[in-house]
């Protein structure tokens, strides 16, 4: 009744945590009237397929503002198809549980002409390189949050979030599980923190205290557990 209906119902908060809907749930609610309204949407999974995935690009989000899906397996169809989503420019916060995680398909998700508003971006998954070097790569985007965990990131890959016009307004900053060498850390704390007000790393927490005179508001990924 409540994607189908023959009287759409106006809703602005949709959470189905509690009641977990599979491919065709998610795909009905993209070509759902109800979509329309909804400004705040989690669908937590259990998994979601690449064809579900791209469904949601053709979704009539009007109002979308924040975006909460788990256990995303995207392929590089579906990750293109939410990059050039109508709705996508409106999203202000972004949660994403990509599992598994292809690298190459999550950096599709992102680019200069995507997520103008963006300002919160949660991705949990072992994304690779090429998926933060594409984050550091958005145009018009300035996040204010950003939390990676898994993220496996190379020298290239730290070298672009440390000049990184999008990371540059950056107030916190979350690198769970995200492995890095020392000088690397130096690197993207001598570059992102310098507006940071809370840091939560697992390692190296002296370089990036150091750096932004952050000390005690660097927290390892544990205390915040």
């Amino acid at each position: 009744m409540l994607v189908g209906g023959d009287q759409p119902v106006e809703l602005t908060h949709l959470d189905l945590s509690f009641n977990p809907v599979h491919d065709e749930g998610l795909t009905a609610l993209a070509s759902s009237p109800v979509a329309r309204s909804i400004t705040d949407l989690t669908v937590p999974g259990p998994t979601f397929s690449p064809v579900a995935l791209a469904s949601m690009g053709k979704a009539r989000f009007e109002r979308l503002r924040r975006l909460y899906v788990g256990a995303a397996t995207f392929d590089r169809a579906a990750a293109e198809s939410w990059r050039s989503a109508s709705w996508n420019r409106d999203v202000e916060e972004l949660t994403l549980l990509v599992s598994p995680a292809d690298d190459d398909a999550t950096a599709a998700l992102f680019g200069t002409d995507a997520w103008d508003r963006l300002r919160v971006l949660n991705l949990y998954g072992k994304i690779g390189p090429k998926t933060m070097t594409g984050i550091a790569s958005l145009g018009a985007t300035r996040l204010w949050g950003l939390a990676l965990q898994l993220a496996v990131l190379d020298d290239a890959a730290v070298e672009a979030m440390q000049d990184s016009a999008c990371l540059s307004e950056l107030v916190w900053l979350v690198l769970d599980s995200c492995p890095l060498s020392r000088q690397q850390a130096k690197l993207l704390a001598a570059g992102a923190a310098r507006g940071l007000l809370d840091v939560v790393v697992d390692e190296h927490r002296d370089v990036w205290a150091s750096a932004a005179n952050l000390h005690p508001l660097v927290r390892s990924a544990q205390q915040v557990d």
